[in-house]
């Protein structure tokens, strides 16, 4: 068949069913917890696609969803060559696959319980990915570097340690660590949010923001790079122990009171307390740098 529009159909068969595209205008489409293949284009204007099945959907064209409703727990694979994928602000992907031979691109932020990245690049530009589970690294590549990547579940999510994150939000409330020493441009905890140190180092290369809750242990957070930082924390958090670590004429600004159990090291450029106040529990180590006031 070509195009095939759903008014309202739940598929109760016993076996998959298999579309060359597929558009879903006004009505529900319930799957069934088979595999359905659609080998074109996914097409969603309106209408409603709740699934609450193990069903699995693989998309061999690009997707979009600009209209209705779409959340699901359903497992969607995209297999085809060069894709795309959309969705509106109010919609989740359930568990979404990349198993791409070439990319799949988000043209939209998106939201995904979970994320497996078997085959291919996964990318999405400028755009956040927002996701609440695993994500699964079996084989291919992702785009850490550029857009933003919210962790965003409601149990502890680890994240796999990289050098070359970009920006990283951190809105889950049980906790959110990185499997182990990582680098990120900038690192938002949002309200709420909770960032997990553990013994790990985090390098930050750009900006430090927190509207919520650093767990420090006995981590340490090193702030390095040639471009001028901030640091803005919400008062009662504690760091453990903070490096700046920086080319000679960079300054970190610090824009907030704060607080370390720690000891800070200042090996190079300026750390400029501005009229913050800040407050050590262990030792100042003046290396190359330079501890400003005011």
């Amino acid at each position: 068949a070509g195009t095939t529009p759903a008014n309202i159909l739940t598929v109760n068969a016993l076996s998959g069913l298999s579309f060359n595209n597929f558009t879903l205008v006004s009505g529900t489409f319930v799957p069934n917890g088979m595999i359905h293949v659609v080998s074109g284009t996914w097409s969603q204007t309106g209408g409603a696609f709740n699934s609450t099945s193990t069903a699995q959907i693989s998309i061999g064209g690009n997707f979009s969803q600009t209209g209705g409703s779409f959340l699901t727990v359903s497992t969607f694979v995209f297999n085809g060559g060069v894709q795309t994928v959309s969705i509106s602000s109010s919609s989740r992907f359930g568990h979404l696959v990349s198993s791409v031979s070439t990319s799949l691109t988000a043209a939209s932020d998106i939201a995904i319980t979970s994320l497996t990245i078997s085959r291919g690049n996964y990318t999405h530009g400028s755009y956040r990915t927002k996701l609440g589970g695993a994500l699964a690294v079996q084989g291919g590549t992702f785009d850490r570097a550029n857009g933003i990547w919210e962790f965003s579940g409601t149990s502890s999510q680890t994240v796999p340690s990289n050098s070359d994150w970009g920006t990283v939000a951190v809105s889950n409330q049980a906790g959110m660590v990185f499997s182990g020493n990582s680098t990120v441009v900038n690192l938002s905890i949002e309200a709420l949010g909770v960032f997990v140190g553990q013994n790990q180092q985090t390098t930050v290369t750009g900006n430090w923001s927190s509207s919520g809750t650093y767990s420090n242990a006995v981590s340490t957070v090193i702030f390095s790079g040639g471009n001028a930082q901030s640091l803005w924390t919400v008062p009662g958090s504690t760091f453990n122990h903070v490096t700046v670590n920086k080319s000679a004429s960079a300054t970190l600004q610090l824009l907030s009171n704060m607080q370390m159990a720690g000891d800070l090291v200042v090996s190079g450029a300026n750390f400029n307390l501005g009229q913050s106040t800040l407050t050590i529990s262990g030792s100042i180590i003046d290396g190359a740098g330079n501890l400003l006031a005011g």
